[in-house]
């Protein structure tokens, strides 16, 4: 199957999150359950290490103490950040997962700690990054649930339904390792004070027809503007206003930028 390929490439922090007023409240009491799922029943940990469908091996399974499949569960988030408001959309304990069994083990869906949000036609994605941790655990249990879920299954494609053989593939480049201050969660990048060029392959195996996307996030401080130059290939990607950082004002500790690149026609190459 060829890739649409869509490229973001984040130099530094990727998201930078302002701080608003928002009304405060508590919720009911009832609204939180009465004992923890992980109160009863046998509960093992285990680790998911990218999004998608997963499977856990029966042999698996009988060597962590599971003997029955049929009894076992998946519960947990995953990687991806938590909601930080308080509301009833919040998860309170630990949730069940809608899970596949067979002899061949439990397969569910899980994922990493990089959540993709859907944008628009310019940009088709953004993402979000869990800035607390970058694993993502989910528990097993062969605890009697109250509901059991079981992945929903889709009725067969129609007889004249086109097959599909291409998709959009993200390629994503992003570090933690400059913090801008001395508090908050935003991590930046590759320091480029004392390096300024720097490189950064991409694989675009399977590609098809089609040009592909680069997206790039560039945080600094200074107090001259700010700009930034964009070769791939050893071919210079036209600048626009995007490309530029303004001054940092008073009380500023780092300015962003956030620009969007088009690559026409890209072969298979890195």
């Amino acid at each position: 199957m060829k890739r649409n390929i869509h490229i973001l490439v984040t130099l530094t922090a990727f998201l930078i999150s302002l701080a608003a007023a928002i009304p405060a409240g508590a919720l009911p009491a009832d609204f939180y359950a009465k004992k923890s799922v992980l109160a009863e029943g046998r509960w093992v940990r285990i680790e998911a290490s990218k999004t998608g469908m997963t499977l856990i091996p029966a042999a698996t399974l009988r060597a962590m103490g599971f003997q029955d499949i049929s009894k076992v569960n998946v519960y947990g988030t995953g990687g991806e950040m938590l909601s930080e408001a308080l509301n009833s959309s919040m998860t309170d304990d630990l949730p069940l997962l809608p899970c596949e069994r067979s002899s061949k083990g439990i397969v569910f869906f899980a994922t990493d700690h990089i959540k993709w949000l859907p944008q628009n036609s310019s940009t088709p994605y953004s993402h979000l990054m869990n800035p607390y941790s970058e694993k993502s655990y989910y528990f097993l249990s062969d605890r009697e649930p109250e509901v059991v879920k079981e992945i929903q299954k889709t009725a067969a494609p129609l007889k004249d339904t086109p097959s599909i053989n291409t998709f959009t593939e993200r390629l994503l480049h992003e570090t933690e390792t400059t913090p801008p201050s001395d508090t908050g969660r935003v991590i930046l990048g590759e320091d480029f004070r004392s390096q300024r060029n720097r490189s950064f392959p991409f694989t675009l195996a399977g590609l098809a027809e089609g040009n592909a996307m680069l997206r790039i996030a560039f945080g600094a401080c200074s107090s001259t503007p700010s700009s930034i130059l964009v070769t791939v290939d050893r071919t210079r990607l036209p600048s626009t206003t995007s490309d530029n950082i303004p001054p940092a004002q008073k009380g500023d500790f780092m300015r962003m930028l956030s620009s969007v690149k088009t690559i026409e026609n890209p072969a298979d190459r890195t």
